[in-house]
């Protein structure tokens, strides 16, 4: 029996991968790590899952698989300012390196982000300076400990136990599509996205037997590409400003570092992953019981 750690496992990532886990890599016993105490439900079993101060209290443990996803995503400097998403991110750094100092981990991996490549850019900012910070630490821990680690740089997902409300173009669209059966773009000018599946980085994580940074990008796609893929499934239309296709400008977030995607060449069979991960949320949720 394998011992894994999931911190941050109640959210979208975390969620997908404990689903993955418990049905493809069975031997791997679940540790799981929150805010807060909950439970989570799956395929009618449930799971405790431990608080923050629940992770802090993990001492003298042996884990062969640690994955860290727990952070907070952009927006909360908006909605809840500098100073809270400064604070609590700071919080959830160190304590990720109180806990790896306390115990021994096998091989770590954390979930970081194509923002850190924003540095000394216009687009740098807060949530981009305090990833790749995320990104210092999480190393500097591991090569202490001599010990296996992945820093996955995260540009875009495509996941199951998707969240709707988030204003994220795959869940976007597929919102759209089945409330509206029509998917609306807004952007006057190209929108281009590198996305992981997130399957390809467990798998590529629970195999590998190296330590690694790379960009976790399974392929680069256009919005456009992307909306006639879910309206192909839910049967509605697209509609896109006639600008479009013809703009000089473009919103560009792609990865340049392909030894990642190199790996998996799922493009051709992109609408059946689609389809699956949106079968796999209908028929199968993971639920968070708080």
């Amino acid at each position: 029996m394998k011992k894994c750690l999931i911190f941050g496992a109640t959210g979208w990532l975390g969620k997908a991968t404990i689903a993955k886990i418990i049905d493809d890599y069975p031997q791997n016993e679940l540790t799981l790590i929150s805010s807060k105490s909950k439970k989570i439900e799956y395929k009618s079993k449930f799971y405790e899952v431990g608080s923050f101060d629940d992770f802090l209290n993990i001492k003298n443990n042996t884990f062969d698989y640690f994955y860290c996803y727990a952070f907070l995503t952009g927006n909360n400097i908006e909605n809840k300012g500098k100073e809270y998403f400064l604070n609590e991110t700071n919080k959830i750094i160190d304590a990720t390196s109180v806990f790896l100092s306390q115990n021994t981990i096998k091989k770590g991996i954390l979930s970081s982000s194509g923002a850190v490549y924003w540095e000394k850019t216009k687009k740098e900012n807060l949530y981009s300076n305090q990833k790749k910070k995320q990104e210092i630490e999480f190393l500097k821990s591991f090569e202490n400990n001599q010990s296996i680690y992945h820093i996955a740089r995260i540009f875009s997902v495509i996941a199951r136990d998707y969240n709707v409300d988030f204003n994220y173009a795959f869940n976007s669209f597929i919102s759209q599509a089945k409330k509206n059966k029509k998917i609306v773009i807004t952007s006057k000018k190209k929108v281009e996205r590198s996305y992981l599946i997130l399957e390809n980085m467990i798998d590529y994580f629970q195999k590998s037997k190296k330590s690694k940074i790379y960009d976790a990008s399974s392929f680069d796609i256009d919005l456009i590409e992307l909306a006639e893929i879910i309206s192909e499934i839910f049967d509605c239309n697209i509609e896109y400003p006639k600008s479009y296709n013809n703009s000089s400008q473009k919103d560009i977030y792609r990865s340049k570092d392909k030894s990642f995607q190199d790996n998996f060449k799922e493009k051709k069979g992109l609408k059946q992953e689609i389809l699956r991960v949106i079968n796999q949320t209908k028929e199968h949720p993971v639920k968070v019981i708080n």
